[in-house]
């Protein structure tokens, strides 16, 4: 995933509006949040990236707060990814 990552650009500075608040629950992986906000856990990537999270081996702590971009942009961004050659 970090040649992907690479090839992506997610500003930095969206506005509020573009994201949601989650809450960390005990047993939280980041595929299963991914399922829980996107139904679908392969979308695991951009919750760490939008959070800034280094190192994904490491499963989020319960009682944490993350940011989570909306479907809307997550549609935009995964449009981006079908117009570029990987």
């Amino acid at each position: 995933y970090y040649n992907l990552l690479q090839t992506i650009v997610i500003p930095k500075d969206l506005p509020d509006g573009y994201f949601t608040e989650y809450k960390v629950r005990y047993g939280d992986t980041w595929p299963f949040i991914s399922y829980k906000v996107y139904k679908n856990p392969n979308l695991w990537w951009l919750i760490t990236d939008v959070n800034n999270i280094l190192d994904a081996t490491k499963q989020p702590e319960p009682g944490t707060s993350l940011k989570i971009l909306k479907p809307k942009a997550v549609s935009i961004i995964l449009n981006q990814l079908n117009t570029q050659k990987i």
